[in-house]
C-alpha cells in the first residue's frame, strides 16, 4: 500500500453481522476500534499479529495519525447495506 497524504484517506464505517460490532474501512483493509475515549478513537488492522497499520480518528471525525501500510493483502468480505458480512 502507498503511504499517501493523511487527507485523502477515505473511511467507511460498517456494523459487523456476526457481533454488531462497528468496522472501519480504508481502501479495502478492514480496522477495529481498539481505544476509545471523548477526543479520540484509536483504530488498528483487524488483523492484528505483525500489522502495524492503524489511524487515529477525532471527535470531530479528522484523522488524526495514521499508518496505513499493511504486511499482508486486503481481506475478503462482503457488505451489503452497510453491514459487514464476512
Amino acid at each position: 500500500g502507498e503511504g499517501g497524504a493523511v487527507g485523502d484517506a477515505q473511511v467507511q464505517f460498517v456494523t459487523k453481522q456476526s457481533s454488531g460490532a462497528k468496522l472501519a474501512i480504508i481502501d479495502g483493509f478492514t480496522y477495529y476500534c481498539a481505544i476509545k475515549n471523548k477526543k479520540s478513537n484509536a483504530w488498528r488492522c483487524t488483523k492484528g499479529g505483525n500489522c502495524k497499520a492503524r489511524f487515529t480518528f477525532t471527535s470531530n471525525n479528522e484523522i488524526l495519525r495514521c499508518d496505513l501500510m499493511h504486511d499482508h493483502p486486503r481481506p475478503r468480505y462482503l457488505i451489503r447495506d452497510g453491514v459487514f458480512i464476512k
